[in-house]
């Protein structure tokens, strides 16, 4: 903490200190324990004692919980029980646990924010797939990745370096002494609670790892006591999420559960912690659903919680429906890409191609035509190869500039990982001046029968089974609609501009950076893609440089304005994730810079930069007390809860639409600028209700931000990090 322009060490007054040296990179830093005692009155803690109260009562509560026998620890604020889930079939087991932290609200109480969580381990150690004879051909399959470490009583997650020698062999350096990995691990685990030594023979590989996300000296370990941590994104554990999907009744019972369990018996400064076994009770607010403009001046307006509410989602995709998109612009080339005869019938490619232009005239009435391009299947070959034969294709028919729909492979003919591969490779070798859509051969031919006409020279036609016409209208209406977001076709705009006339939607995906222009009421979308430098694998952020952004929004601001918004009231960037400064340096000096060449009013115009997570550090989950009967239920889609007047929750998935589980937040926090945060709230609740994609269905994130998504997401290849997942310094430092 600081005081008096000098910093210090706030110690808590029952503990034991001396004064010590602290090492610090350049020099090391002399702590020298002061004779004072502060006391804080806690029914009137003052704002400069907030941070030691909120610290000081935030690790106690961590330290307990790190504690408990029953429990392991994933990172800071998660917590997982020791026994998985029963009956689980497979090699996968299933840890239930929770996410928790400490949050301090506008009545001055703390109060445990809790929510549900779900890991996903190998029921296997490591030992059981690599071993001295196969290390030199998987090693590389298993550096770098995570793994839950089983030390004893003490679990703790690690991220693995390498193999060494079998751990009867392999010895260690630590604090001057010599140590043997077995003998060492051997007394670690002798008195542990759950059965360990079973696992670890003396032929097992020994292996080095780190504490993810902290650059240290390797520690020795045994991979008999590994188990590999899987991903949510995970293939392999996709048929498990369902056990993570709780209701709002079946959710707060577990969470009340692990209160009375975990939090009853915590102490704080010399006295019992009392924290409530009900959860916080209030009245929540709501913002309103927007009305929305299609084509032909037709709109949607809810009027109240009757059955137009009820139906909202389904008009929402009837009006599409029956006026087609509301931007009526002209479009470039459209190429379809098919694999060639071996794969897919030139008939049945020709029966698609007729239903989705009939549909997409239908919807775009400037739409004119598919130009068919075959390309040779290569079945025994790396996606590399493949993706050169379709540039090969493309080149041969001058297709190098424009849109195209590309049908995939019989997925039959290859594996998942393949496709997988193929279809990020393909996305991202031609953008932007080629930008793909991809469908499936196999879904396609699964809708269509070959019928043969009678005569001698009898022509094969394809046509939709009677029995899946419904659902074939269904699957074709989707891939038309994400075909026109490709093309930059909206569907639909908000009847009524936004409080604030420009939003800007900001983020980065692998080696893109995409920015989302939004005037107004949303008839004028823009999208414009940046190519930023590759992070790299010890990058946990997402920065664009600030050279970038002051490129791009000077530019793009100068531009547009004109056009779309003169002299507009104010101009908001919403980033997704976590900002810099830079972004609000880059805007002012855009706003400076255009208030000078007389494009905007300097007087009349507000700026400022909000950040957007996806997933908040505060896991905050509310339901509604339904009146006539004891359970709980989703919220109003709308529903908000203000943290602080700089940041709040964003319900967006509740009540009129229909989801599996509990809904969870957006949350929003204001960073700089003079903007009323409220107005940026509803503005943002508004851009949700934008649901391109899919119109009959919730959407969770703003427009902003969902076609960042949607547009430059497929470019992606590498491997995304959940935030939930990483370590923290504080972690580590309870770790040793």
């Amino acid at each position: 903490m600081k005081r008096n322009q000098k910093f210090f060490v706030a110690v808590p007054a029952d503990k034991q200190m001396e004064d010590r040296n602290v090492d610090g990179v350049p020099f090391s830093i002399p702590i020298k324990l002061l004779p004072e005692i502060y006391q804080i009155d806690s029914t009137n803690i003052q704002g400069h004692q907030l941070d030691v109260v909120y610290k000081f009562l935030d690790y106690e509560i961590r330290r307990q919980l790190g504690q408990h026998r029953d429990l392991w620890k994933l990172n800071t604020h998660q917590f997982f029980l020791k026994e998985p889930i029963k009956g689980i079939q497979g090699a996968i087991n299933v840890f239930e646990g929770f996410t928790y932290k400490l949050a301090r609200l506008a009545d001055g109480h703390f109060y445990v924010a809790l929510d549900l969580s779900t890991k996903y381990i190998d029921k296997h150690c490591l030992s059981h797939y690599i071993n001295e004879g196969n290390v030199r051909t998987f090693e590389n399959n298993y550096k770098g990745k995570r793994f839950l470490y089983l030390n004893g009583d003490n679990w703790y997650t690690i991220e693995l370096l390498g193999f060494g020698k079998t751990i009867k062999e392999q010895d260690f350096i630590r604090d001057g002494s010599t140590f043997n990995v077995l003998n060492y691990i051997t007394e670690k685990i002798e008195n542990s609670r759950a059965d360990l030594k079973r696992y670890v023979k003396p032929d097992d590989l020994s292996m080095s790892y780190t504490y993810p996300g902290r650059t240290m000296d390797p520690h020795s370990g045994a991979t008999s006591l590994a188990r590999m941590l899987y991903s949510t994104k995970d293939e392999r554990v996709k048929s498990l999420h369902y056990l993570s999907i709780k209701d709002p009744s079946r959710r707060f019972e577990a969470i009340n559960n692990y209160i009375s369990s975990y939090f009853k018996n915590l102490k704080f400064n010399s006295g019992k912690l009392v924290i409530s076994n009900e959860p916080l009770v209030e009245k929540i607010k709501n913002f309103w659903i927007p009305e929305l403009l299609f084509h032909n001046n037709q709109r949607l307006k809810i009027t109240g919680f009757n059955s137009g509410m009820r139906d909202f989602a389904y008009q929402r995709k009837q009006l599409i429906k029956n006026n087609g998109v509301i931007n009526r612009t002209s479009f470039d080339a459209q190429y379809l890409l098919v694999p060639d005869e071996k794969y897919i019938d030139i008939n049945l490619v020709e029966a698609f191609k007729n239903n989705a232009e009939f549909l997409i005239k239908k919807l775009a009435p400037a739409f004119d035509k598919f130009t068919i391009i075959r390309y040779p299947v290569k079945s025994c070959t790396s996606a590399t190869v493949q993706i050169q034969e379709i540039e090969k294709a493309l080149q041969r028919h001058q297709a190098t500039q424009g849109f195209a729909l590309v049908i995939l492979p019989d997925l039959d003919a290859f594996s998942q990982s393949f496709l997988k591969t193929f279809h990020e490779l393909l996305k991202s070798k031609f953008y932007p001046n080629l930008k793909v859509q991809c469908a499936s051969a196999h879904n396609i031919s699964s809708f269509f029968k070959p019928f043969s006409s009678s005569g001698k020279n009898s022509l094969v036609e394809y046509r939709v089974v009677e029995a899946l016409k419904g659902r074939f209208s269904s699957y074709l209406f989707y891939l038309v609609l994400e075909h026109l977001i490709v093309n930059r076709k909206w569907p639909y705009a908000l009847a009524k501009n936004l409080f604030y006339d420009i939003y800007i939607g900001i983020d980065v995906h692998d080696r893109h950076a995409g920015f989302t222009f939004f005037f107004k009421n949303g008839e004028q979308i823009i999208f414009h893609p940046e190519e930023v430098p590759q992070k790299t694998n010890s990058q946990r952020v997402e920065k664009v440089r600030a050279k970038t952004l002051n490129k791009v929004i000077y530019e793009k601001l100068k531009l547009y304005i004109p056009l779309f918004a003169p002299n507009p009231n104010g101009i908001v960037i919403i980033r997704d994730g976590r900002s810099f400064g830079v972004e609000f340096k880059a805007l002012q000096s855009a706003v400076n810079t255009l208030v000078s060449e007389g494009i905007l009013q300097k007087d009349t115009v507000k700026y400022g930069v909000v950040d957007l997570h996806k997933q908040s550090s505060v896991p905050i989950r509310i339901a509604a007390k339904t009146n006539s009967y004891d359970r709980l239920e989703n919220p109003v889609a709308g529903s908000y809860k203000l943290m602080s007047p700089t940041e709040g929750f964003i319900f967006s998935t509740g009540y009129p639409f229909q989801i599996k589980g509990t809904s969870r937040p957006l949350n929003l926090s204001m960073k700089e600028g003079d903007l009323d945060f409220m107005k940026v709230m509803e503005d943002i609740f508004c851009q949700i209700m934008l649901a391109f994609s899919a119109p009959d269905k919730s959407n969770f994130l703003p427009v902003i931000i969902k076609l960042i998504d949607t547009l430059l997401e497929p470019l992606t290849s590498t491997r995304e990090v959940n935030e939930e997942d990483e370590e923290d310094e504080e972690e580590l430092m309870d770790i040793n």
